[in-house]
């Protein structure tokens, strides 16, 4: 946290120790880790983010069953899926999430509806289509990662939205109870792919 006349701030641990393959050539092709920066919401948002999903289910009787709570995110920006984890991606996103300066702030998610996708669309709950906190504190990291090599992963179309659960057939746009919750950290996730286990490599406070 930063305080007037003293600027500091809750960084995260060093990155962990993690394997590399020693053999040139005989790596795994197939990826097994995500790597991604997200916000969660806390524990009063998780629950009212659920009864939205619940609420969508049984009103257009969808088959299938929302995403569990502990994984419910805002992603922020999409590091890749990587064959391991790659200790140089990680190092620099975690050089990168420690340089962002943004105080703690407010977001509201009101609206629900569907991207396109393959079979299985994700159904997701909308976030603010203006300018916003959100977005700016999106634009804020992208600029680091740029600066500190990691340029090719930015992506400056951010659009906010928590994925409630995957459907086949689209849903229609409509608005929802709000949802609001005060982002007071952010994350770099590994996700293990297929094993729907999300692993905090870092932890990064809001000023505020």
């Amino acid at each position: 946290m930063a305080t007037q006349g003293s600027r500091t701030r809750r960084r995260s641990a060093a990155p962990p120790r993690l394997e590399q393959f020693a053999l040139h050539g005989f790596e795994p092709k197939t990826a097994t880790h995500s790597l991604f920066l997200a916000m969660f919401p806390d524990a009063d948002a998780r629950k009212n983010i659920a009864a939205v999903a619940r609420e969508i289910g049984t009103r257009h009787a969808l088959s299938g069953k929302p995403l569990p709570t502990h994984r419910l995110h805002i992603t922020l920006l999409h590091l890749g899926d990587h064959a391991g984890v790659p200790p140089a991606i990680v190092d620099a996103a975690m050089r990168a999430a420690a340089l962002v300066d943004f105080a703690v702030f407010d977001v509201v998610f009101g609206r629900v509806g569907c991207f396109a996708g393959g079979e299985k669309k994700p159904c997701v709950l909308l976030g603010p289509d203006r300018d916003s906190p959100l977005q700016g504190f999106q634009r804020a990291l992208c600029v680091h990662l740029a600066a500190c090599g990691l340029g090719a992963y930015v992506k400056r179309d951010f659009t906010p939205h928590v994925t409630l659960r995957y459907v086949r057939t689209p849903l229609p746009a409509e608005g929802v109870a709000p949802v609001r919750w005060s982002v007071r950290e952010f994350v770099l996730v590994d996700s293990l792919i297929g094993q729907t286990e999300y692993r905090i490599l870092g932890r990064w406070s809001l000023r505020g």
